[in-house]
């Protein structure tokens, strides 16, 4: 018998009862259901070539009457509205003995998906047929949330939690946030989010796949990153100076790569920085993520910036004090960052009360405690990042430039 999923929303007046004695239900193009149905399964050339997304499509479908008597025919579409919704020319029609009438579907996909459901053709005397609907998207960044199996919680936060999942075959973290229904600030912060990351493609940049926003659900589908977060990993490997450098490098990088292209990250933090692996080998050690906070940079914005935004003991004097900021207010966030990193702590842990506290000595010029044996080439980069007055601070290109001296020289003391 049918799926009730299946079938659209009718009233009780409106639907047949197909459960009942009555409703027979016979196989599509045999000679007790009397219609001949051309095609049968609705393709809408997806046989071919994927259908693509927000595109309507549509197929003709022919009716013939091989029955000695008129016939009314009725068709009751499928309805899915997260996925694809779907128009007929006409719900009823009647035809005539040996004739034939033609209707037309249409179909419209919403995500990426694959389609294959079947809708009841019913007659006159309440007898049913089965006719299938069978295809498939091409590849978009709106994505099917059925096809994403969510599996254990990898964290939480204010507006939802970051899962392992998995997306068609491949291993993904689903940034879910949790209620369907965002109030307008953070719903602007969630789209501003994803329309960063389906632009920004760098090897230092979490890859983007797509992401689910409809009444039900809202999430966002990324790049696994097998370690989690670079502040999760502080604190469970000691990890070697060779290493702090090349994270410190990749980290560089990929900022570069944002403030090239305009963004301003604001966030910047160990926690934002996801650890693909620690081999100094890899290609990679480490991708940025978290872009809820980013901005885009334009020169009238630029003097405009007055919000405090990020983390307290990352954000930048000028932040703090609700002064314009530009890029270099990431080069401050990266300078204590790299603190972060070589000290494997939490800056002014324990050092303080609460966060006024340390924001009124940030404002006084005052930085995290500086260890005696800290390199001094490294020290010099972290130093010359948070300075105060952010037009003294390098860019990262500057920075990029710094550190390669610094990698080569360990490298090189390595080898002996």
């Amino acid at each position: 018998m049918l799926d009730a999923e299946h079938l659209p929303l009718l009233s009780q007046t409106q639907r047949p009862d197909f459960d009942s004695a009555s409703s027979i239900e016979l196989p599509i193009n045999t000679p007790e259901f009397g219609l001949e149905v051309i095609p049968p399964v609705c393709y809408f050339g997806a046989r071919k070539a994927p259908v693509d997304i927000d595109k309507k499509v549509f197929e003709n479908v022919k009716i013939k009457n091989n029955s000695d008597k008129k016939k009314k025919v009725k068709f009751y579409l499928p309805s899915d509205n997260e996925r694809f919704t779907m128009e007929i020319s006409d719900e009823e029609i009647a035809v005539k003995s040996g004739e034939e009438e033609q209707v037309t579907i249409y179909i419209t996909l919403l995500c990426t998906t694959k389609i294959d459901v079947t809708f009841p053709i019913v007659i006159d005397n309440g007898t049913h047929s089965l006719m299938r609907i069978c295809v498939e998207s091409g590849l978009s960044t709106k994505l099917d949330y059925d096809e994403i199996e969510i599996q254990e919680m990898l964290g939480e936060g204010a507006f939802g939690a970051v899962f392992k999942g998995m997306w068609r075959g491949t291993a993904v973290a689903v940034k879910d946030f949790r209620t369907p229904v965002l109030d307008a600030t953070v719903s602007k912060d969630v789209l501003h989010e994803i329309a960063l990351l389906e632009r920004l493609r760098s090897p230092y940049i979490v890859t983007f796949y797509g992401m689910v926003m409809s009444s039900k659900h809202n999430c966002i589908v990324m790049e696994l990153a097998p370690m989690g977060s670079l502040a999760s990993v502080l604190t469970k490997h000691r990890l070697t100076y060779n290493l702090k450098v090349k994270i410190a490098l990749d980290c560089a990088k990929g900022m570069m790569f944002l403030h090239c292209n305009h963004v301003l990250h604001r966030d910047l933090k160990t926690d934002n920085l996801l650890v693909m692996s620690l081999d100094l080998e890899s290609p990679q050690r480490i991708k940025i993520t978290d872009f809820g906070t980013s901005r885009m940079i334009t020169d009238e914005a630029a003097r405009s910036y007055t919000h405090t935004v990020g983390t307290p003991i990352y954000t930048s004097p000028e932040i703090l004090n609700n002064e314009p900021y530009s890029e270099k207010a990431d080069v401050y966030s990266y300078g204590i960052l790299l603190w972060s990193l070589y000290m494997q702590l939490v800056p002014y842990q324990d050092e303080f009360k609460n966060n006024f506290a340390i924001i009124k000595h940030v404002l006084g010029g005052n930085r995290p405690r500086l260890p005696p044996n800290m390199p001094p080439a490294y020290q010099d980069v972290m130093e010359r990042s948070w300075t105060h007055n952010q037009t003294q601070r390098p860019s990262f290109s500057d920075v990029i430039n710094m550190l390669d001296v610094i990698d080569s020289e360990v490298n090189c003391e390595s080898t002996y």
